[in-house]
């Protein structure tokens, strides 16, 4: 009978635990100007731009996350035979301004 060898595989010797985290880490790419889409909350689905950011949290908020402004709401649709106040109306623009968790966007 013949007996088929196994192949040893060789493996990369293991690396230090320091290291290792330091090639996991992800890069820093949330910076303000960043055109960002918010996941969760009252304003999910909407784009808005990262104003400040803050990486290692604060006091009140103890995790990472951004200062971000965006169009809550779009102005609607004018026509010429709508009034000059109607025109005015829907002409608004309601913007946000929000701390968002960095999990959320």
């Amino acid at each position: 009978q013949v007996h088929a060898r196994r192949r040893r595989v060789r493996r990369p010797p293991p690396q230090p635990e320091r290291e290792r985290a330091q090639h996991r880490a992800m890069g820093k790419f949330l910076k303000p100007g960043r055109v960002v889409v918010i996941l969760q909350g009252r304003q999910a689905g909407k784009k808005a731009v990262i104003v400040k950011v803050f990486d290692d949290g604060s006091k009140a908020r103890p995790f990472g996350h951004c200062l971000v402004a965006g169009v809550d709401r779009p102005p609607m649709k004018v026509t010429k035979r709508m009034s000059k106040k109607k025109v005015a109306r829907r002409m608004h623009i309601k913007p946000f301004v929000r701390y968002v968790n960095y999990n959320h966007i």
